[in-house]
């Protein structure tokens, strides 16, 4: 006998989880299961990219920040639409991460998202150098404004372009330190 598949619910627009019975470890009540940590990131990621790519006006003093870096607002604008935004904590792949202090250590992209990242705490996001491939700490985005899910973006956008935080630190006059948390603040004041 083959148990009935379980019915789908909508968690995010065209995105479906299956709802189990109670007892079968989803659900345990009437309704709709509450979104997942990621399906909550996912969602304001999505919300703060299509704001970038389809309606923000940069300011100009966004516009100076994205030219002392070394880059357009037009460039930023094109990446931010076109990152793909992936759950950090599911991907395996080596990386070598370059830290401020020159050195670089060997991990892995789901390593950067935990306790023992070699950052000193788990990282919000990280993005491949020259890519489109974004990857971010399920539950960002929860407790967060959506000016911070922005700037974040926009600060992932800038590596998507190649730029290192070295890189950016550098053209906006912020010290280097373990986390590059100032960038988005920077980047927030400046562009929101």
């Amino acid at each position: 006998m083959t148990a009935a598949p379980a019915p789908q619910v909508p968690v995010a627009p065209g995105r479906y989880r299956s709802r189990l019975p109670m007892g079968g470890g989803v659900s345990t009540g009437s309704g709709p299961d509450p979104a997942s940590p990621w399906d909550s990131t996912l969602a304001a990621l999505q919300t703060g990219q299509s704001f970038i790519k389809n309606k923000m006006v940069f300011s100009d003093d966004c516009l100076a920040a994205f030219a002392a870096v070394g880059t357009s607002g037009s460039k930023v604008r094109s990446e931010a639409g076109s990152l793909q935004l992936f759950n950090g904590t599911t991907n395996n792949d080596p990386i070598t991460v370059p830290l401020p202090d020159g050195t670089t250590v060997k991990t892995t992209v789901a390593a950067l998202f935990t306790n023992q990242s070699p950052l000193g705490q788990p990282a919000t996001a990280f993005t491949y150098f020259n890519s489109t491939s974004s990857y971010w700490l399920p539950g960002f985005g929860a407790q967060q404004s959506l000016s911070t899910v922005e700037a974040q973006i926009l600060h992932e956008s800038l590596h998507g372009l190649g730029f290192t935080d070295g890189q950016i630190e550098s053209a906006l006059g912020i010290a280097s330190t373990n986390t590059t948390n100032a960038i988005t603040d920077r980047l927030q004041k400046l562009c929101f």
